[in-house]
C-alpha cells in the first residue's frame, strides 16, 4: 500500500512540475529561461508526505538554489506553491543579477 501512495503522490508531484516548466517556456518574458526539477524525494509514511529538494534554475545566469518542500497526500495547493516559490526565484535572482 505504502509503495502505491508514494508512486500516485510522485506523479502529482511529476505532473505538478510539468505544467510550471511549460507555463514559463511559453512565456514571451522569460522563453525558458528559467526552470525547477526534483533533485531527491524522502516518503514519510504515517503523514503520507512526500519530503522533496527542488532545483530552481536559471539557465543564463548559470544559477541554481535548492528548497525543500513538503507535498502532502491530496494537496491541491502545491501546483500554486511550486508557482509561488518560481516567482520568489524569479524575482530574487533578477534583483541579484545584472543581467535584467
Amino acid at each position: 500500500m505504502r509503495n502505491k501512495t508514494r508512486k500516485r503522490i510522485q506523479r502529482q508531484l511529476d505532473k505538478a512540475i510539468r505544467i510550471i516548466n511549460q507555463s514559463v517556456e511559453s512565456d514571451k518574458s522569460w522563453a525558458g529561461r528559467f526552470y525547477v526539477r526534483q533533485k531527491e524525494s524522502q516518503y514519510y509514511k504515517h503523514d503520507s508526505c512526500l519530503r522533496v529538494t527542488l532545483e530552481f534554475v536559471d539557465k543564463q545566469a548559470n544559477y541554481i538554489e535548492e528548497k525543500s518542500l513538503d507535498y502532502l497526500q491530496d494537496d491541491d495547493f502545491f501546483v500554486s506553491d511550486l508557482f509561488w516559490e518560481m516567482n520568489d526565484f524569479i524575482i530574487k535572482n533578477l534583483n541579484n543579477s545584472k543581467e535584467w
